[in-house]
Parts: structure tokens; sequence; C-alpha cells
């Protein structure tokens, strides 16, 4: 599984750069969620864990440069989440 990790990590520069180019690549963005929605249902975060490109990327790539600190308490609170959900 860890070789279609590696290979997805190269759809999402793909798919964020082409789209400057050809909008309609967007299009594929929605057809995976509305295809691999119902596969949620039976295999949970199958999707998201081991083939989505953007948790590929993050999960390989980002993690090498991350600095690995504690996320901020403040990021944490309800009524900090709250605020940023409806963009106070």
């Amino acid at each position: 599984m860890k070789i279609i990790r590696y290979v997805m990590i190269w759809f999402l520069p793909l798919i964020v750069i082409g789209g400057l180019f050809f909008p309609y690549l967007g299009f594929l963005v929605l057809g995976m969620m509305l295809f691999f929605l119902p596969l949620s249902f039976y295999k949970g975060r199958y999707w998201c864990s081991n083939v989505c490109p953007r948790g590929s990327f993050l999960d390989i790539i980002l993690a090498k440069i991350s600095l690995n600190r504690p996320f901020p308490k403040v990021f944490v609170k309800q009524p900090f989440r709250w605020a940023v959900f409806f963009r106070l």
C-alpha cells in the first residue's frame, strides 16, 4: 500500500497547478468525493488514510518538514472553533 501513497503524492500538485490552466480538472476532485463517499460507509477512512492525494501529501511530504510542536490550545477551544466555522 505504501507504493500507491507515493504515486498519489503527485496528484495533489497536478490538480492544484493544472487547475490554474484547466479549471475543469476540479470536477475530478468532486467526482472522486462522490465516488468514495459510499465506500466510507463500508471501509471507514480507507480512502483518506491510504489513497487520498491530499492525505498522502500531508503524511509523507509535510511530516518531514514539520517542526512537531504542540498544537496551540487556543485553536482547540470551542469559541474559536465556532468563530472559524461562522467566519466572524
